[in-house]
């Protein structure tokens, strides 16, 4: 019972409160998806970037992500790359970006999502990318509701984590997308 309820804290500990790194200079802004509420933020930090670039996940469906959908569309005063991952899990979007990455030349970059997900997604785009990776987080507010579900869902993607240690490696029975509550 001292083992669970010490696993449970770590647990929460790295889900509730994940290193923050305070924005500095990087090639590259990587704001994951579900991009929509994310936008805002990815835009105020990149007005403090000198030649970095803003990579937008869209995972499918599209039609989730009417705004992230305009965003990829509309002009901007510095570099957007629009990815498709594939798997839509947030491996598929760190595999998605190293790619990318390697194509341009970069060698640092910022990952930007909701501190829910922070810690479990820099381990994973530090798996597919061997540059410097900062974590920034969104000010997206979560009510209780969603936290209980991201609790569990980021209990069930920690456990995938766990046994998918390499970049590429996949569970076949793993569903790509899990909409939330």
């Amino acid at each position: 019972m001292v083992v669970v309820g010490v696993l449970g804290i770590v647990f929460a500990t790295l889900v509730g409160l994940p290193h923050i790194d305070r924005p500095s200079r990087t090639d590259a802004v990587l704001v994951l998806g579900p991009s929509d509420d994310r936008l805002e933020d990815a835009e105020e930090l990149m007005a403090e970037q000198d030649d970095a670039a803003l990579v937008v996940s869209l995972p499918e469906p599209f039609d989730e992500s009417p705004e992230t959908v305009d965003f990829c569309e509309a002009d901007h005063d510095y570099p957007v790359h629009c990815i498709h991952p594939e798997p839509s899990t947030t491996q598929g979007e760190a595999q998605a970006f190293s790619e990318l990455a390697a194509e341009e030349g970069w060698e640092s970059v910022a990952v930007l999502t909701h501190r829910s997900h922070l810690t479990r997604a820099g381990i994973l785009v530090g798996r597919c990318f061997d540059g410097e990776i900062q974590q920034w987080r969104t000010t997206e507010d979560y009510g209780t509701r969603m936290w209980v579900y991201r609790l569990v869902y980021e209990a069930g993607a920690w456990v995938k984590m766990g046994l998918t240690p390499g970049c590429e490696d996949e569970l076949g029975w793993w569903p790509d997308y899990v909409p939330g509550p």
